[in-house]
């Protein structure tokens, strides 16, 4: 981020407000630190790579599955709930575009 100019506190905290006005995080993070912030980003991040995955009808529902079982993948395909729809693909999305260190 230093190399594009890039304040990282601003940038976390940019992606938090983001995430948290999308239902994607929970809004208790906006009183954790930076690097808990920042913990929680790469999380769901690695959840959506693992969504990505799958059959493009249930990744809403993995990723909320992963959340449930602790990103335990075994568990999480096993209940999968295909009528999930909280994060509106927003996280795979952000993980094609962007990259948070």
């Amino acid at each position: 981020m230093e190399k594009l100019n890039q304040n990282s506190e601003k940038t976390v905290h940019f992606w938090t407000k983001l995430l948290i006005g999308k239902k994607a995080l929970p809004s208790s993070l906006r009183r954790k630190s930076v690097i808990e912030k920042a913990e929680a980003i790469a999380t769901l991040l690695k959840r959506s790579d693992v969504a990505m995955s799958y059959n493009k009808h249930v990744r809403n529902g993995m990723m909320q599955s992963l959340a449930r079982h602790e990103d335990d993948e075994i568990k999480a395909k096993n209940d999968i709930r295909k009528d999930e729809d909280s994060f509106n693909q927003l996280s795979i999305a952000l993980k094609r575009q962007y990259v948070v260190c």
